[in-house]
């Protein structure tokens, strides 16, 4: 049950339409670490990827895979990311 006053839980999808409009605006995936959640979030779906790609336990299936790199998501983060 969700709290009262506390909005409900983010999914993965909110978040990825966030990406895809921070992408219209700025012409980039590359979300800076520091910028709120959804600098948060890039940073894990990059952790996840490379958790995929090493064989360990990840939550990045093949279609949100396929989504992000369907927009152009930056895979590697910038340097100290």
């Amino acid at each position: 049950s969700v709290e009262a006053g506390r909005p409900s839980e983010v999914t993965w999808e909110d978040r990825f339409e966030q990406l895809v409009a921070y992408k219209e605006e700025h012409g980039h995936c590359r979300v800076p670490r520091g910028s709120g959640p959804l600098g948060n979030w890039v940073k894990t779906q990059r952790s996840q990827y490379h958790k995929k790609h090493r064989g360990e336990k990840n939550y990045m299936s093949d279609d949100r895979e396929k989504k992000l790199k369907g927009i152009g998501f930056a895979w590697q983060g910038r340097v100290g990311e």
